[in-house]
């Protein structure tokens, strides 16, 4: 994908320069000691069922969570392409992970684990000849409609713009494929988002938006949409 914005870099002509930055987020954690282990049996990194007792159980533990990501861009910020990893949570000595697998194992001796994932992968750029914000984002990227009805790291195509006070936003994100393999198969059975959003400012100070939000059902689901 990198190499994808590159190129785009490359063809904006010769006046356009690349600008690269590396971020990271080194989470390490450590619970020295709680009598209730059975309280963080739902956590990632354990996954049993647990409540809190009067007697109850002795334990400690040491976990990293690493997110390292990079950022290549015109250095005019018309084009960029992001790409993101996830290591974690890897918890120390750990290394059959979750379950017996080696999903998140590797905590172990030699730390052998099938334990790193793609959390971002997205190309983000302005169209070309508008001189307003008007901007699209492709790929794997942090969706949000608000952040009491859904935010999520997911695929899709965002549309973000600018008229006046007004923001817009477009977006159609699939969180499931359904692919067919019949000719009777029904076209709309993947778990699609479609998203319309209106930002604007009445007042001075205030802020107000709408939106309208259409989610398709789970794939193999009897439930309906929603």
């Amino acid at each position: 994908m990198l190499l994808g914005v590159l190129l785009a870099i490359g063809l904006a002509g010769s006046a356009s320069a690349a600008t690269f930055q590396f971020h990271g987020d080194l989470n390490n954690r450590f619970m020295a000691y709680t009598n209730q282990g059975r309280m963080f049996g739902a956590s990632e990194t354990v996954k049993t069922a647990g409540v809190v007792d009067k007697d109850g159980v002795d334990e400690s533990w040491g976990e990293i969570k690493y997110r390292l990501w990079v950022e290549a861009a015109t250095d005019d910020g018309k084009v960029k392409g992001v790409y993101a990893i996830e290591l974690g949570a890897l918890r120390f000595g750990n290394g059959a992970g979750i379950g017996g697998s080696t999903r998140t194992g590797g905590g172990d001796f030699s730390g052998d684990g099938i334990n790193v994932e793609t959390r971002w992968a997205y190309t983000d750029f302005q169209l070309p000849g508008v001189a307003s914000k008007a901007r699209f984002t492709i790929g794997l990227f942090p969706f949000s409609v608000n952040s009491f009805v859904w935010e999520e790291t997911a695929m899709g195509v965002q549309y973000n713009g600018t008229a006046g006070p007004t923001d817009l936003t477009l977006a159609w994100i699939r969180g499931r494929e359904n692919f067919n393999n019949d000719k009777d198969d029904n076209l709309f059975e993947d778990l699609d988002a479609l998203l319309a959003r209106v930002d604007f400012k009445p007042a001075e100070g205030a802020k107000a938006g709408v939106f309208a939000l259409y989610q398709g059902r789970n794939p193999g689901s009897d439930e309906n949409q929603a």
